[in-house]
């Protein structure tokens, strides 16, 4: 497995809405240094391109089913 020199890159606000409470979040970016390819890390709560935590998703599922 090949291992890329990353460095930081830049920084962006996102806002995360949970069941309780919204938060403004700083999300890093990096970028590799051998191909130039910038990416962002996100925690593990949140999906690219979406503003709510995975138990804002997982509500709304049990609330459906429950009817």
């Amino acid at each position: 497995m090949a291992r890329a020199m990353l460095h930081k890159h830049g920084s962006f606000k996102r806002i995360v809405y949970t069941l309780l409470k919204a938060y403004v979040l700083s999300i890093y970016r990096f970028k590799c240094c051998e191909c130039g390819k910038a990416t962002s890390f996100l925690p593990n709560f949140m999906k690219e391109h979406h503003q709510v935590a995975w138990e804002v998703k997982e509500e709304v599922i049990r609330q459906q089913l429950a009817g």
